[in-house]
């Protein structure tokens, strides 16, 4: 069994790597921090949980980014309140 399965309790087959790059989610995750993520969420049958931190695609590239639900749209938001990180609206376009 791996550390995945010993700690987390999560399935290996489920679950990856993602090494933060920039500081959009500063002071929450930081520039080299590695995350793990389950690659079965959100669930297909569910919307994002507001307020949750996902790792979604968005332009090619994984980003990890906060759900927020404003008048019944979805956007991603970055932790870091520095204006150049605008909230990525949710078009349904790009797989999240």
């Amino acid at each position: 069994k791996g550390l995945a399965t010993e700690v987390m309790g999560l399935d290996a087959e489920i679950i990856r790597l993602l090494i933060i790059k920039g500081d959009s989610m500063l002071p929450t995750l930081a520039d080299g921090d590695v995350v793990v993520f389950d690659t079965t969420e959100p669930k297909p049958d569910r919307d994002p949980e507001h307020g949750k931190i996902y790792v979604i695609q968005y332009d090619g590239h994984l980003l990890a980014k906060r759900a927020a639900w404003r008048d019944h749209m979805l956007f991603w938001d970055s932790d870091n309140e520095d204006p150049r990180f605008t909230p990525i609206l949710d078009t349904g376009e790009e797989d999240t």
